[in-house]
């Protein structure tokens, strides 16, 4: 008898696993966003019921909310932004764009210890209406684009210090057709780039951009992007290299596209992140790590999903957290280049969450046999009375001490914790824990060992 000879190829990993959820605080809007302050600590930024509230990250755990400001123009609803300057002050942009009568923008500011007073944005002078995005650029000045619903306008205002200067138009649309979504941001040389989307021209929902010199001058350059029947611009950023990446929503085919306009002003091709067949798409975000890849979020019926651009192709599209889980249009996504992490923050119901994932950790290259002692095998799932955990003990050293298996549910409270789970009882160094799951209510909980977490669910 003759045996063949088994190959073990290796293969690559492309998804990435999520830290447990946790929750950072309660809205009724829900937007948030991330940002780190002059002494790089991290802080979550949100809105409740008209309150601005902050969270500071301390380590493993979200600090108790702060009130920081409390008025109508909390409430987040047309723009609510967080960026940290040069010189280290942490800005909060805030506004009810249907507000009568009163300042509807306003920005506060963190310099370490205190937090410090309003500062009106001034609106343009056909104000109806507006968003409005913040970024601060290499010289120490925040940037803040904004649209006029009827108007044909990208405006901008600059703040140096903590003086807002007056708005001034950066680009118009040709046609004098309605501009929305106003976005901006910065590239590695220190030139803005503002992108919007014309609304009703006559090809359609026609995205486009402009950008300033490196001292911050505006030429009222246009530059045309991707043209959709319905939608529009929802996100843009730069990468490491200058690529300036735009991700725009089609209302009408339900997907979500993404493309980059490289340093030569040349587009690349459009990219299909996802389709939602015929359910609803939502919002999409996007971040760049150090090493260079894209990330995007986005919700899809009901679902909160990411992929990532190594700079070849996008991974598969995969799941961060289950339903109820979503960003509802309003959540975040954020590089922190302090704890390497990818940042992301999500609603549950009114709650808002966040969990993390390490950027070096999901693409990675192993055999087949090593692919399957990565993280604990869990079964049945979903489960009912009893789960069985396959532990990889022959990833770790002999001598080493076993780290505990834990149980989280959703909202990241640890459930159950087994310090001694069972030694390899078989010859491949693989040991099975049985973990009893009376008590425990049905709902998607996560498993960690060590530094590995897996979902699963429980049903009755």
């Amino acid at each position: 008898m003759r045996f063949l000879p088994i190959f073990l190829l290796p293969i690559v990993i492309f998804s990435y696993e999520w830290a447990p959820p946790q929750q950072v605080g309660n809205g009724v809007y829900g937007y948030s966003r991330f940002s780190l302050d002059c002494f790089d600590r991290l802080w979550c930024i949100f809105d409740s019921s008209c309150t601005v509230k902050v969270s500071r990250y301390l380590d493993t755990l979200w600090s108790t909310p702060l009130s920081v400001f409390s008025g109508p123009q909390a409430s987040g609803v047309g723009g609510f932004d967080a960026t940290r300057t040069k010189k280290g002050k942490l800005w909060v942009l805030t506004s009810n764009e249907y507000l009568p009568g009163a300042p509807p923008h306003l920005t506060i500011y963190y310099d370490g210890n205190i937090w410090s007073d309003t500062f009106v944005i001034p609106v343009s002078p056909i104000y109806n209406g507006t968003h409005f995005r913040l970024a601060a650029d290499s010289i120490g000045k925040v940037w803040t684009v904004f649209d006029g619903w009827e108007d044909y306008h990208i405006w901008c205002d600059v703040c140096e210090d903590t003086v807002w200067y007056g708005p001034y138009v950066v680009c118009s649309y040709p046609t004098h057709d309605q501009v929305t979504g106003s976005n901006i941001t910065v590239d590695p040389k220190g030139i803005r780039w503002a992108a919007a989307t014309a609304v009703f021209t006559p090809s359609g929902h026609q995205i486009f951009l402009c950008r300033s010199d490196s001292t911050g001058w505006w030429s009222d350059s246009l530059i045309m992007g991707p043209t959709v029947s319905s939608g529009g611009l929802r996100d843009i950023t730069s990468d490491n290299v200058g690529n300036i990446w735009i991700a725009w929503v089609d209302l009408i085919e339900d997907k979500i596209y993404t493309a980059y306009l490289d340093t030569n002003l040349n587009w690349s091709p459009y990219y299909q992140i996802t389709q939602s067949s015929g359910s609803f798409v939502g919002s999409c975000n996007m971040a760049v790590d150090t090493g260079n890849k894209v990330w995007i979020v986005y919700d899809k019926g009901n679902n909160f999903y990411y992929r990532v651009w190594n700079g070849f192709e996008w991974s598969p599209e995969d799941s961060i957290v289950p339903p109820p889980a979503s960003s509802s249009s309003n959540g975040a996504i954020f590089y922190d280049p302090i704890r390497n992490r990818i940042w992301i923050s999500f609603k549950i119901s009114n709650d808002i969450y966040t969990t993390w994932t390490d950027p070096s950790s999901g693409i990675k290259e192993h055999s087949m046999l090593d692919a399957k002692r990565l993280t604990p095998e869990i079964y049945p799932s979903p489960a009912k009375d009893v789960i069985r955990v396959r532990v990889p003990w022959a990833s770790f050293t002999p001598n080493a001490s076993r780290p505990t298996l834990k149980i989280f549910d959703v909202s990241g409270q640890l459930i159950k914790e087994i310090a001694s789970p069972p030694k390899a009882d078989r010859n491949d160094g693989i040991g099975e824990a049985k973990i009893s799951l009376k008590g425990i209510s049905p709902g998607i909980y996560f498993l960690r060992l060590g530094r590995e977490t897996k979902k699963f669910l429980v049903v009755k």
